[in-house]
This record gives C-alpha cells, sequence and structure tokens, in this order.
C-alpha cells in the first residue's frame, strides 16, 4: 500500500485505507508513504519492481486530498476535521528526498511561489523564442485555451468551464494577475476534492482472478533523476537537462525515438504551469498541441492536488490505452512527472500490448548531474548584470515586485547569479510590459536592481 503526503495530516494513511478496505485477508499490509518532495510515479517504480523481483503479488498506489471541502467548511465558520489514523502508527516504510528542494537565497527573496519561478522560466522562453510580450500572452492563451478544452471532455476534471484564451489570460472577472504573465487561470489549483487509486498486481495473479487481457496495462519502465539544481543555479532556464535525460533513458529501454513523443499514442504531461508543459515538450518534439499534450485537461482545469495530479494523470491514460485496446491493437502512453520547480523530472511508459519491454525502474540521477552544469550563486553581486529571467508579483503591501534571476561575468570568465529584486514601480512596468530577460541591469549588492 503506497500513499504520497499531502497537506492532510494522518499517521499511517494506508493503514487506515486497509483497515477499511478489509485488505490483507487478516495479515498486516505493508504501507509506505512518500513525502513531499518525492516524484508521485516513485511509489508506482518501487510496487513494480517489487511485483517484478516477486515480493509481492499486488499493490495498491494512492492520493487523495479534501482541500475544497476543507475551505469550505472553515468559510461556513465550521473546523475541517482529519481522521488521525492509528495511535502511534507510523508506516512500515518512509521515503525522504534527499535534500531541500530550495536553496536560502531563493527562500529569502521571493522565488518560494511555485507561480514566480515558473513565470521567470516563461519570460526565459519568451526570449529565446524572440517574442514580445503582446505574443507571449497570445501563445498562452492559445495553449492554456486548448488544455481547458480537454478538461472539459474529463468527467473527473475540477473546472470544465472551457473558458476563452483571451478570459485565461485577462485580468478580468476576479482572474488576478499572480506572477506575470501568469493570472491565476494559468496556475495551478489545488484547491480541489480529488483522489486516485492504481491495482497493480503480477501476470499470475491478474491470470487468478480473471482479468481480462484488454484491461491489462503493461508498466514497461519508470525513469527519473533526483538531482536538485536550483533555479538561479541553471546555466540556461529555458532547458531541462535532467528531463531530457529521462526522455533518452526511457527511449533507449523502450526502443524508440525520443522525438515526435518517444512513439507514445497517449501523452499527459505534467502541466501544473505553462512553461513547464512547453519545455517538456521541446524536450520531447512534441508540438503545443493541447490534444497532443493531456488527456486530463492539465492541473489548472483537472485540478492539481497536492498528492495527487500525477497519479491521476496515470489513471486517465490507463483508461485511454484500455479503449484503444478496446477498438483493437496496442498503443503506449506516456505520463510525465514534476518534483520542485522543474527540480526531478520523472517519466513513465505504459502499453496495452499482450507483449511489453521488460519492465525496469531507471534512475538517471548521476547522468543528469554530468549533463547539468551548476552555476555559482552570490547573493551580493553587484555591478551590471543581464536577467536571465523576471516576472513581476503583487505584495502583501499592496505594491507590485520585479524578480529577477540575472547573471554576470566576473574577470577570470566565471559566469555568476543571483537572485533580485525592484520595488520601484517604473521597473515592474517596464518588466510586465516588455519582459525582462536579456535587459541589462544594475545591482546594489544587497538584494535590489535598477534598470540600466
Amino acid at each position: 500500500m503506497g500513499v504520497a503526503e499531502g497537506t492532510w495530516r494522518c499517521s499511517d494513511a494506508g493503514a487506515v485505507i486497509a483497515e477499511r478496505l478489509r485488505l490483507g485477508g487478516g495479515k498486516p499490509v505493508h504501507t509506505v508513504r512518500a513525502d513531499v518532495g518525492i516524484l508521485q510515479q516513485r511509489l508506482i517504480a518501487e510496487a513494480s519492481a517489487a511485483i517484478a523481483r516477486g515480493q509481492v503479488g499486488a499493490a495498491l498506489i494512492i492520493g487523495g486530498e479534501s482541500r475544497a471541502r476543507d475551505r469550505a467548511i472553515v468559510k461556513a465558520g465550521g473546523e475541517a476535521t482529519q481522521t488521525p489514523g492509528p495511535d502511534g502508527a507510523e508506516p512500515d516504510e518512509v521515503i525522504h528526498p534527499a535534500g531541500e528542494l530550495m536553496s536560502e537565497v531563493e527562500l529569502e527573496r521571493d522565488l518560494a511561489t511555485p507561480a514566480t519561478q515558473y513565470a521567470i522560466v516563461e519570460d526565459a522562453l519568451a526570449q529565446a523564442d524572440g517574442i514580445d510580450r503582446a505574443a507571449l500572452r497570445r501563445r498562452l492563451g492559445e495553449l492554456w485555451f486548448g488544455f481547458a478544452a480537454v478538461a472539459a471532455d474529463n468527467p473527473t476534471a475540477w473546472d470544465r468551464s472551457a473558458p476563452s484564451g483571451r478570459t485565461i489570460v485577462a485580468t478580468e472577472g476576479g482572474n488576478r494577475m499572480v506572477a506575470d504573465p501568469y493570472t491565476r487561470s494559468l496556475c495551478s489549483q489545488w484547491n480541489v476534492d480529488a483522489a486516485s487509486a492504481l491495482v497493480l498486481t503480477s501476470v499470475e495473479v491478474a491470470d487468478r482472478l480473471g482479468v481480462p487481457p484488454g484491461q491489462r496495462i503493461a508498466v514497461e519502465a519508470t525513469v527519473e533523476s533526483n538531482l536538485i539544481l536550483p533555479l538561479p543555479q541553471r546555466a540556461e532556464l529555458q532547458r531541462w537537462p535532467a528531463f531530457e535525460v529521462v526522455a533518452g533513458a526511457l527511449a533507449t529501454h523502450c526502443g524508440v525515438p525520443v522525438d515526435g513523443g518517444l512513439g507514445a499514442e497517449v501523452v499527459d504531461l505534467y502541466a501544473c504551469f505553462p512553461s513547464a508543459v512547453q519545455v517538456q515538450a521541446r524536450a520531447l518534439g512534441l508540438p503545443l498541441d493541447a490534444a497532443r499534450l493531456t488527456v486530463t485537461g492539465g492541473m489548472t482545469f483537472a485540478g492539481g492536488p497536492l498528492n495527487n495530479a500525477a497519479l491521476a494523470s496515470t489513471v486517465a491514460v490507463v483508461e485511454r490505452l484500455r479503449h484503444l485496446a478496446t477498438a483493437g491493437g496496442s498503443a503506449r502512453g506516456l505520463v510525465t512527472a514534476i518534483s520542485g520547480m522543474l527540480t526531478k523530472p520523472g517519466a513513465m511508459m505504459l502499453s496495452s500490448s499482450t507483449s511489453p519491454t521488460r519492465f525496469a525502474a531507471l534512475d538517471v540521477t548521476d547522468e543528469a548531474t554530468d549533463r547539468s552544469p551548476a552555476l555559482p550563486v552570490d547573493p551580493d553581486l553587484a555591478g551590471e548584470a543581464v536577467i536571465v529571467g523576471a516576472t513581476v508579483i503583487p505584495t502583501f503591501e499592496g505594491i507590485r515586485r520585479a524578480v529577477a534571476v540575472v547573471g554576470s561575468t566576473a574577470s577570470g570568465g566565471v559566469r555568476r547569479r543571483s537572485v533580485v529584486t525592484s520595488d520601484r514601480d517604473v521597473v515592474a512596468s517596464s518588466i510586465a510590459e516588455l519582459g525582462g530577460a536579456g535587459r541589462v541591469v544594475t545591482l546594489d549588492g544587497m538584494g535590489g536592481f535598477n534598470l540600466s
């Protein structure tokens, strides 16, 4: 029994569910919790590997959140309750992250919010493509309009209203700006009630239970990198070498090309923010066409619960593959996962083939580390620098703050990075209107900057 940690607190959620479902036939059920910072895909990888080794015959992977319910109860003046779990109980196994997902300078200088980091990546993408802010907003509106349309046909999606592209990018009707150019309708929505469950079994157990071949979906491979490289240290914000390594390893194992989406007929990319989708799609050689990138509608519209989004994507891809199998023939499904801010990537290949590729769980952290140059970060960097990516965020004080990752080259030729902010309205207005990446700025050596 594998459970992804959520915003709730329960001593051993797996044990609670096992008891309520009367699992184990009177024997103890081995429970596993993956803490926040561990890819949700990891639970599937661990269970699949245990089944392949013959250690277990079946496993249940679950995730669920009830933040919408909790918020509604609190808004009505009540107190949201939680299931505490058995007294003093702990899971039999806990998977902890190897390190912190975020550096100190990110926490101190307004980079702790996911929307802020992904908006900065968006700025870097726009500069790399040579498009202005108006063209960027059109691109975002068209991309997320497509995701909204997919969600409208997804019966389990949280928001099936299918807003227009213009509505998605416009700051009207409560659609506030979160981190320019990201409005609320361009951000992951985690205040949802959602849950998913996956049952994995050996072939022998499936045979014994009489599961029809057409209903069986094989896990061919899971690949992940656990390299933690904070945003300011990355040589290129618009690329993700670790994800490229993951995709390459999956391609090699399954005998398919990376370009065109690893040969998968069904794809669901981890879609927390548009820049995450674009970075992954480019690495996989996929067009920015929602119909090729998602079957759920993404985390804005299908919902992005903290511990459940990748599991929900897996369920949706499995269902689509079963439908294709029923129609005749076999197909592959690709599901990707992200932990942190484009920090830890994962990808998984599923297949409805009756003779799938032999399963493997691959960890490519070492190769990802070799392929991901890390630049030194100097919080006290002063003098002239160039913006690598920037955004503008609203503050609790009612002002707009520009937040930028900047780069400078020292006299010895060493590239250095820093994270800087500015509360000057002229700076925030200029970056919101024209973008930030590529512009020259002057740093004061204390974490502030001004446009040169």
